[in-house]
């Protein structure tokens, strides 16, 4: 299946395309489909990224939420793309995690909200779309469904998180970013503290994980 991922991030908040996002591009390639990245950092035009992603002609879209801030822009993007292009779009990030309601209430063109770790679900959803699979069976999803919202059980945290591929850094111009940002990544996943301001318990559980060296 062709995937068109947005991270949108907007410019000056990060120096590199949201590690999420790539991590779930390199899933996505892992399992056989082609990926293309969309960067709102490098191309603040909502419009323009609409017409950017229907031109790849995508059997999916994915849009990347860092922050609750990014879901001031997002139903934009959404409404963008769905004026050019028919595929099913799919919000991942934290934000959409924890408000998946909210979400799927205040933007119709969003079709799924893909909760908590994205890699696996996102790669089973693209896979149930294609082979016209029960949604049912997708763990870690919510949709609608005869006009309600649906939740799907909660899919089990990656326990090996070095089955995790590294980023999909070669779908993005890394020329454009500050050499001290190309190479970053995620070296863990998961904290046991439940600190009230903080959401990582919430997406990645509270069992600490680990790459190894």
């Amino acid at each position: 299946m062709k995937v068109v991922l947005v991270d949108s991030t907007k410019s000056g908040i990060a120096t590199i395309p949201t590690l999420g996002v790539l991590y779930v591009a390199s899933m996505m390639e892992k399992a056989g489909n082609e990926v293309k990245i969309e960067l709102r950092s490098l191309l603040d035009d909502v419009k323009t990224i609409g017409k950017n992603v229907a031109e790849e002609d995508p059997g999916l879209v994915g849009i990347s939420c860092l922050h609750t801030a990014n879901m001031k822009v997002i139903p934009d993007i959404a409404r963008s793309i769905r004026d050019h292009t028919d595929a099913p779009i799919m919000v991942g990030g934290t934000h959409p995690t924890i408000m998946y309601e909210e979400v799927l209430t205040q933007s119709p063109e969003i079709d799924f909200v893909v909760r908590g770790e994205a890699e696996v679900t996102a790669v089973e959803l693209a896979k149930a779309l294609e082979h016209g699979e029960p949604l049912s069976t997708v763990k870690g999803i919510a949709y609608r469904d005869n006009g309600n919202i649906v939740a799907t059980g909660n899919r089990p945290y990656i326990a090996d998180i070095d089955t995790i591929p590294f980023p999909a850094r070669h779908l993005v111009p890394l020329k454009k970013f500050q050499p001290s940002s190309r190479g970053n990544m995620v070296s863990s996943r998961g904290c046991p503290l439940t600190c009230i301001h903080c959401c990582v318990p919430q997406v990645y559980g509270t069992k600490f994980r680990a790459r190894t060296p």
